[in-house]
């Protein structure tokens, strides 16, 4: 658990007192234009703790922005639109900390709508509001919602979570089903041995010879750790194994010219067959890199029935 500090904006609360924030609470740390090189300096310090296999990634996400984003009424947007007429040197006054931007001797809006704003918000998620509105790219409720929205990395989160899950669904679902026979297998084994045997066999052949299941064993091997590539490689077997179009697996733009996809495949095959030849190499890496190799080659035989 890490520990942050919180405003309590309600009367008779004027100082700051410390609460338990746990990593993705609602309330964001830091601004929100830092969101992302925060989640990579998390990502560092967190990895070398926990390891690939239980945090491959970390999407900072500011919780209580997505909320307000998705419900901001206009009423609000009214209120924070006022805060953005004010001269400018009140406005960054009233903009340093909580107590002064609830100061009653200030700003013609009242106190209990800006302590409201400040709960839907946070004093963060004013300041990014006021300066949207005050730079002219925001005007009504709707697009500071979009705004919003876009901001808190619930986007980010959403891509990651289709891109590890969602587009592997199938493939994950018939993985549990094989990881389940392999249980019963086992189970049976001491009462029908020869029966077992035979359920582990089928089980075995299914997991080497499904291109998906093969596929989804390399990811595996990446996000336990056992293979160590670098990001670059790591991005394109990411993007290779996801169940989507040759040309978007390959990183090139939808409706891009077979002729161009089958040499780049050609090229990647032939890349990553060296990778797997190398001879310091140790057997997992090996075994990664055949897999994309044999990846790429099912990529350049389906694209040499194209025209």
């Amino acid at each position: 658990m890490l520990w942050g500090r919180e405003i309590d904006p309600r009367p008779g609360t004027r100082r700051c007192r410390p609460r338990p924030r746990a990593h993705g609470h609602r309330g964001p740390k830091v601004g929100l234009r830092h969101r992302r090189a925060h989640g990579s300096l998390t990502l560092k310090w967190i990895q070398p703790l926990l390891g690939d296999a239980l945090c491959a990634t970390v999407v900072p996400v500011a919780g209580l922005i997505a909320e307000t984003g998705a419900t901001l009424r206009e009423d609000e947007a009214a209120h924070l639109r006022d805060l953005a007429d004010l001269e400018e040197e009140e406005l960054a006054y009233m903009l340093t900390s909580v107590d002064r931007f609830c100061d009653p001797a200030v700003s013609p809006l009242t106190v209990e709508l800006r302590r409201e704003l400040l709960l839907r918000l946070g004093i963060f998620g004013v300041r990014f509001c006021l300066r949207e509105l005050r730079e002219g790219r925001e005007q009504t409720a709707a697009d500071l919602s979009r705004a919003l929205v876009a901001a808190s990395g619930v986007g980010d989160l959403l891509e990651v979570l289709d891109g590890h899950f969602g587009r592997r669904a199938e493939v994950l679902k018939a993985r549990s089903a094989l990881v389940s026979l392999a249980a019963l297998g086992r189970e049976i084994g001491a009462t029908d041995p020869e029966r077992a045997r035979s359920l582990a066999a089928a089980v075995e052949r299914l997991e080497t010879e499904v291109d998906a299941l093969v596929e989804l064993r390399l990811v595996q091997l990446l996000m336990s750790g056992a293979v160590s590539l670098p990001d670059d490689e790591r991005a394109e077997i990411e993007r290779l194994t996801r169940d989507d179009e040759p040309a978007v697996r390959m990183g090139f733009e939808p409706g891009t010219k077979p002729d161009a996809l089958r040499a780049a495949a050609l090229a990647r095959l032939e890349h990553w067959r060296e990778r797997a030849a190398d001879p310091l190499a140790d057997r997992s890496t090996s075994e990664a890199c055949e897999i994309v190799a044999r990846s790429y080659e099912r990529l350049y035989a389906e694209l040499a029935t194209r025209d």
